[in-house]
């Protein structure tokens, strides 16, 4: 429902190849200073104590779970750079091989970098990823601008005492 969504607000259509171009030509650095980040990640619904997150590293975090009898799943994820915020980035770069929570919500994400592998892109794949980095960017302002508007037309109102709340 979330790609059909995407699709409705974003469209089908890809950028144009000018668009695109242009993209691979102001951002030849990052094409060649692409990295893919390898992250040994976390997922588990238990709730992290301050020790859990004092912890050095994943290995650690999961024997903590498991002498807590708390369920988790552990997996390697490949990242790719191009497809980062320069927030996301500035985070990975903080943590520095260091755990950090990466999601939160019923499921707790704690990632850890492991590796970070240099492969710049040839130049017969740079038309394609700039494509769908394009693609990512306008699906995630589109997202921003319809929740902005959604925001903007609902009124909260905040019950003054006991009696008219319930």
């Amino acid at each position: 429902m979330g790609e059909q969504l995407t699709q409705r607000v974003v469209g089908r259509l890809p950028p144009s190849p000018v668009t695109v171009a242009a993209f691979v030509v102001n951002n030849l650095a990052r094409f060649d200073r692409h990295e893919v980040f390898r992250i040994d990640r976390i997922t588990t619904a238990a709730q992290p104590g301050r020790m859990m997150l004092r912890l050095p590293s994943n290995d650690a975090i999961a024997n903590w779970l498991r002498d807590r009898n708390a369920a988790f799943k552990r997996e390697l994820v490949d990242v790719d750079s191009l497809a980062l915020t320069k927030v996301q980035r500035g985070i990975l770069n903080a943590a520095r091989g260091r755990p950090f929570i990466a999601g939160t919500g019923d499921t707790l994400s704690i990632d850890q970098v492991v590796a970070t592998i240099l492969q710049p892109v040839p130049a017969v794949r740079q038309e394609e990823l700039a494509t769908a980095v394009l693609h990512d960017m306008a699906a995630r302002q589109a997202m921003m601008k319809l929740t902005a508007k959604l925001k903007a037309g609902v009124r909260i109102e905040y019950a003054t005492n006991r009696a008219a709340s319930r």
